[in-house]
């Protein structure tokens, strides 16, 4: 059975992806959906959840913006925007995959496995989104695809209260606290990027000299990896001893 706590070294069967339907609400009619939208493109250039990942985030971005609209009424559009984008940031998708055993089920080339690629926050982040176009390519109804992602959702959206006045992103955060702790902000440093042009992953580090740490990060583009290596940092420092009770309630959320 699946174990948040482990990194699995073997990809999961596809016997097994009968246990992350029902963690989603969802029984596929064409499981073959499913797996393609947990396939890395390490495993599979062809079929893999990339494509499903570009129709995943409109459909995530109309469903939560569309639920804000009918149950905040007392926010102008640049309010509802921001609390949109913060219910699907990164560590909220993150959140998602880690509540449903997500990096179990998706499929890895060996040295992406070695590479901790099942606990990569971006892999997970993709890979929920390509699972919401999943269950609308399968099913071929926005209205259930609706109702599923709104389940997939609901602890955020329980929460939603809290990103309205006290959310921020993992770098406005982190600089908030390093500001805080040393007078001074993190350092950001492109390590180096892969890929063609039109389809490049970035590599990049989050450094605090002050206490000589540094976390990796890795995305799409520049400001997704500087992100993620942000996030990175401030679990960290929140499994330290050097964040005030104040700053570990500012960080609960990541």
């Amino acid at each position: 059975m699946p174990n948040s706590h482990i990194i699995h070294q073997e990809n999961a069967a596809d016997s097994e992806l009968i246990n992350l339907e029902r963690k989603l609400g969802y029984k596929f009619k064409n499981i073959h959906h499913l797996r393609v939208a947990t396939t890395h493109s390490s495993y599979c250039n062809l079929e893999n959840y990339e494509r499903y990942e570009f129709l995943g985030d409109s459909i995530v971005n109309f469903v939560i913006g569309k639920y804000l609209f009918n149950t905040i009424k007392d926010v102008d559009e640049g309010a509802l925007t921001k609390m949109r984008s913060a219910l699907i940031c990164g560590s909220s998708l993150c959140s998602i995959a880690r509540n449903l055993d997500l990096g179990y089920y998706i499929r890895l080339a060996k040295g992406e496995i070695q590479n901790n690629g099942r606990t990569r926050d971006s892999i997970l982040e993709d890979t929920v989104e390509a699972i919401c176009a999943a269950i609308y390519l399968d099913s071929g109804s926005f209205e259930t695809t609706e109702k599923v992602v709104l389940n997939i959702f609901k602890d955020q959206l329980n929460h939603k209260e809290a990103f309205r006045t006290g959310y921020r992103d993992p770098k406005t955060l982190l600089q908030e606290i390093v500001q805080e702790l040393f007078k001074n902000k993190p350092n950001y440093v492109l390590v180096r990027t892969e890929g063609k042009s039109h389809n490049q992953t970035f590599f990049a580090e989050c450094v605090i000299n002050e206490l000589n740490y540094r976390t990796p990060g890795v995305g799409k583009n520049k400001r997704k990896a500087e992100q993620e290596a942000a996030s990175l940092m401030i679990r960290k420092l929140r499994s330290s001893d050097v964040l005030s009770q104040e700053q570990l309630d500012k960080v609960q959320h990541l």
